[in-house]
């Protein structure tokens, strides 16, 4: 398949650059870029899903620790 995507002057330039630093192609490193972003959106997705979800339980975000570590204790 093939696309046309429309980036910068700058950000092809440092695309280039840092396809010659790390001996990859350019298309592998917007691919490798793509991915990223698209993991660190679900990340911040289930973030907000989980912070959301321990509000509607009465929980703050200092609880985690202690819940984290009392539920491994409990799996132990």
């Amino acid at each position: 398949m093939s696309n046309n995507i429309q980036v910068s002057e700058t950000i092809l330039e440092a695309m280039r650059c840092e396809a010659q630093l790390s001996g990859k192609d350019v298309n592998s490193l917007f691919e490798e870029a793509a991915e990223q972003l698209l993991a660190h959106r679900q990340i911040n997705e289930l973030a907000v899903y989980g912070e959301g979800r321990g509000r509607a339980l009465g929980r703050k975000p200092a609880d985690a620790v202690r819940l984290v570590r009392e539920d491994r204790q409990r799996s132990r």
